[in-house]
């Protein structure tokens, strides 16, 4: 079936560029947020400063995850390609 799941969408399916472009202004809006909850519910006691910094390393790693890669293994969970651990000090020298 042409356009269905796993098969490239027509010219005529595919969204207009200011469609694209509105929908990752949402989706970055909504991952904004939803990081904040996560930091909130983790006890984050700077969440205005974290949130930005986190939002942006969790834009990077969705862009260096190639379709073609979450394919392979048949899954799209973020979650068995990123790994994110909690640091209870940062040492700067």
């Amino acid at each position: 079936m042409e356009g269905a799941f796993g098969s490239s969408p027509t010219q005529s399916q595919r969204p207009s560029p200011t469609a694209q472009q509105g929908f990752a202004d949402v989706a970055q809006k909504h991952l904004a947020a939803v990081v904040g909850q996560i930091l909130l519910a983790e006890g984050c006691k700077d969440v205005s400063l974290w949130q930005p910094i986190i939002t942006r390393l969790a834009l990077d790693a969705a862009h260096a995850v190639l379709p073609s890669a979450l394919a392979a293994f048949g899954v799209s969970d973020p979650r068995f390609y990123i790994k994110v651990s909690r640091q209870s000090y940062i040492v700067i020298r």
